[in-house]
């Protein structure tokens, strides 16, 4: 079975739109919107996935109905039938060279489109999430991407440099988390949060080393997991130990109520007030 790429729905339409769409022209297509090229069996996979048009086919004409299905069906309606959404897609984010290296590193660290769109906007980067989805779709495509398939695709990738393919990697494996932080979107680093995650990969990796057979490397990485988990729990407590401190001295401060008593409207506004009280419409209020 051949490796999965994330601009397949891109290359059905060009299958579609091209009038001779061997592999050789697709590929041509793909290379100018930065794209790694279809592999033999990608290719085949591609014409594999395609279903015999209707008769009378009119994919250019939206009031066809046959048409408008069967493109809805191989997922490519919305790039022979363009609005502004799939318009900004092109404008905003395939030839923005900057803003698609952000959009790609958060899709594939697993950070969703709608979240996506609301930390670049956040940073004064316009794009809407509708943008965000149809170029995942489109062009990076990983919902049907595997760790597999992106190594296998980066190592066919000619358009990005290695260290941007090692970042986009680590991304892949980091979560959304480290896709957030290495955008620029999110600076803020919860230490805690830190401390508790080194907590879990080190137990982790305690355990996968405990199934190991008896050698004396196995005892020698036993012994430096240990001293390593030892030492997280004890930096992890004393920054518990300096937040119970702050918070000790806040518990010093007092809010002092106000006990003089206020002035009465009376004495505000002895000759009547904006709202048309008079004097003595006042002094029957406060009586009552």
């Amino acid at each position: 079975m051949a490796h999965a790429h994330p601009a397949m729905f891109f290359a059905k339409s060009l299958w579609l739109a091209l009038d001779d769409p061997t592999r050789e022209n697709v590929n041509r297509e793909l290379d100018k919107c930065g794209l790694a090229h279809l592999d033999p069996g990608q290719y085949k996979e591609l014409l594999g996935s395609i279903d015999p048009t209707p008769g009378d086919f009119r994919p250019w004409d939206r009031w066809h109905t046959p048409s408008v299905k069967w493109l809805k069906r191989m997922g490519i309606f919305s790039l022979f039938h363009k609005d502004r959404v799939v318009h900004e897609m092109w404008t905003s984010i395939l030839f923005d060279r900057k803003m698609r290296e952000d959009v790609e590193r958060l899709l594939i660290g697993n950070v969703s489109h709608l979240e996506a769109a609301y930390r670049l906007q956040k940073k004064g980067r316009a794009v809407s999430d509708g943008a965000i989805n149809e170029f995942r779709h489109y062009f990076w495509n990983t919902r049907i991407m595997g760790a597999g398939d992106w190594a296998h695709y980066f190592r066919q990738d000619g358009t990005r440099t290695r260290d941007l393919q090692v970042g986009y990697m680590a991304v892949l494996h980091g979560g959304p988390e480290l896709a957030l932080y290495r955008t620029g979107v999110r600076t803020e680093i919860d230490s805690k949060q830190i401390f508790d995650d080194v907590m879990r990969e080190l137990w982790a990796t305690f355990q996968e080393v405990r199934t190991l057979p008896l050698s004396g490397q196995k005892v020698e990485m036993l012994s430096s997991l240990t001293r390593g988990l030892a030492r997280t729990e004890e930096r992890r407590q004393a920054s518990d130990a300096a937040l119970q401190d702050i918070l000790k001295k806040f518990e010093k401060f007092r809010v002092l109520a106000d006990t003089e008593q206020l002035p009465s409207l009376i004495d505000i506004a002895p000759s009547g007030t904006v709202s048309d009280k008079s004097r003595t419409e006042i002094l029957i209020s406060r009586e009552t």
